[in-house]
This record gives structure tokens, sequence and C-alpha cells, in this order.
């Protein structure tokens, strides 16, 4: 394909970087999730119980990895596992967050620090959500609490 030509179903311009690679994944799965996450706040995944408890709960799993593995591709995705494996059991499934574990095992940041920051992120997105839900016309967040 040549530099400059749009792939005709993502609207992705190719150039130099990316001239014989076909990139379609990431502007579908983008458009994906803006069109259908406002639509779904009555899904499991998107609790406040699961998003802050499934974020911290992986993160915790993360730091338990990293302390038993220390910091490697290897260790960063039994990391990813087991934070899916203990969302599950705990009953707050939220699979973006084995993100946080692979996170954690792969920069070591600091826990104090890291955790903090988390759970003012997570805290911010399910206010968001909150806020988001007040309107009469928009759908009702969150569905449940606990």
């Amino acid at each position: 394909m040549a530099a400059g030509r749009s792939y005709r179903r993502t609207g992705h311009r190719a150039d130099a970087r990316t001239r014989g690679l076909e990139v379609r994944g990431r502007p579908r799965v983008r458009r994906h999730v803006w069109c259908t996450a406002p639509r779904t706040p009555h899904l499991p995944l998107a609790q406040p119980r699961s998003l802050i408890g499934g974020h911290l709960l992986a993160a915790v799993g993360g730091y338990l990895v990293l302390a038993a593995c220390g910091s490697s591709t290897w260790a960063a995705a039994p990391a990813g596992g087991l934070a899916l494996g203990t969302m599950m059991i705990s009953r707050t499934p939220h699979s973006p967050a084995a993100a946080t574990a692979v996170i954690v095992v792969l920069q070591s940041p600091a826990p104090l620090r890291f955790l903090t920051l988390l759970l003012i992120a997570t805290l911010l997105l399910v206010s968001a959500g909150i806020v988001a839900g007040l309107p009469k016309h928009a759908p009702r967040y969150p569905a449940y609490w606990w």
C-alpha cells in the first residue's frame, strides 16, 4: 500500500511506519467502546464494587507476584491470570483490572503511591458515572452498589 493511502474500513492513513501492516484492531475497538460503554451502565463489570474492588485486588495480587517472582514478562502473565481468578472468586469481575496487575509487575511502582492513585482514579471514574446518570433521560448508574 502506498504511503498516504487510507484504509477504507478504519480511515487509518498509512505512512512510512505502518506501510505494509494492517492496522485495524485499535480503531475498531475504540469505536466499539465509545458507542457501547455509555449504554451499558447495568453490566456487572461497570458496577462500583467490581470497578474499585477489581482494581485493588489486581494491584495487591500484582505486588504479591512481584515479591515472589520479581519484575519480568514471565511473571506478568501469571499476575494477570491470578488477578482474573481472584476477581471471579471474590465476585468483583472487572477484566480490564488484570492490566493493573501486569503494570505492577512490569513497572514496579511504589506501593503506597500507586494504590493511593489507583483508589483516587477508580473513585473519580465511579463519580463520573454517577454524575452522568443523574439526568432523567440517562440510564441509572450504578445499578447496584454491593
